[in-house]
């Protein structure tokens, strides 16, 4: 992705974890730069929870 609002990722991310679609949650992730997940706590927050449940990490 190029073009996003930290706003939206945060409210679709916690979407996902309240119906428990932690796929979703590490596929977008992965579309995002690395950097704006590190910097952003409550993405990173749900990003490697979402991994744990998914037994990814």
């Amino acid at each position: 992705l190029r073009v996003f609002r930290t706003e939206a990722l945060r409210a679709g991310f916690k979407a996902c974890w309240v119906a428990k679609d932690y796929k979703t949650i590490v596929e977008v992730a992965r579309r995002i730069p690395d950097s704006v997940l590190q910097e952003d706590s409550a993405l990173l927050m749900y990003h490697d929870n979402a991994l744990i449940l998914l037994g990814e990490r």
